[in-house]
């Protein structure tokens, strides 16, 4: 498209703009949120019986334990299933004897 008035000539440029869907935006079409965890297990994360310890395990939540709390605290409020797989690795259950 193309103005002239007097001397000076404006060139206008058909194009498109694209609006960038926010989060809601998802959730009012019909996506559904969900959460899988997993926690790590391996010695690299210390023994459970100490403080310094991320599995610690005491009446004060451990780190794992405020994360998957928080985070799934958040994404309940988007979830169907309201439930929340959790899945373990790199443990070995107690009851085992390792020789």
């Amino acid at each position: 498209m193309q103005g002239t008035y007097g001397n000076s000539t404006l060139n206008f440029r058909v194009g498109e703009s694209f609006k960038r869907p926010y989060f809601i935006d998802f959730l009012h079409a019909g996506w559904q949120m969900s959460l899988f965890a997993a926690i790590d297990y391996t010695a690299s994360n210390g023994e459970p019986s100490e403080e310094s310890s991320l599995h610690y395990i005491s009446k004060k939540k451990n780190p794992y334990e405020k994360a998957l709390l928080n985070v799934g605290r958040v994404i309940e409020s988007y979830s169907h299933e309201k439930s929340y797989p959790v899945f373990g690795f790199g443990g070995i259950p107690r009851h085992l004897k390792v020789s």
